[in-house]
């Protein structure tokens, strides 16, 4: 779920604002880290789907992109209505 994924993404980001102490300097140092680890991924992959537009259209790897997601969406959905809410999505 998105909450989870916000807890485990952003949350040590913004504990990392709430600590002073010097004892956290390795917290930080670790936070800072992934932020900037985050940003390069971004730059990279930004730069990827700029270079993609540059081959002309992709609306067929969109499409087939779309109908798998779909799919994945569907088969999450069957699993949680045959296991219950306590299901792992990848097993």
């Amino acid at each position: 779920t998105s909450s989870v994924h916000c807890v485990a993404m952003c949350g040590p980001i913004v504990s990392l604002l709430q600590k002073s102490a010097p004892k956290n300097q390795v917290f930080f140092l670790h936070q800072s880290g992934r932020l900037f680890s985050y940003l390069l991924m971004g730059i990279f992959l930004a730069s990827l789907g700029k270079g993609a537009n540059s081959f002309g259209s992709l609306v067929e790897i969109q499409n087939i992109a779309g109908i798998l997601s779909i799919l994945m969406i569907i088969m999450i959905g069957f699993q949680y209505l045959v296991r219950g809410k306590n299901i792992n999505a990848f097993s």
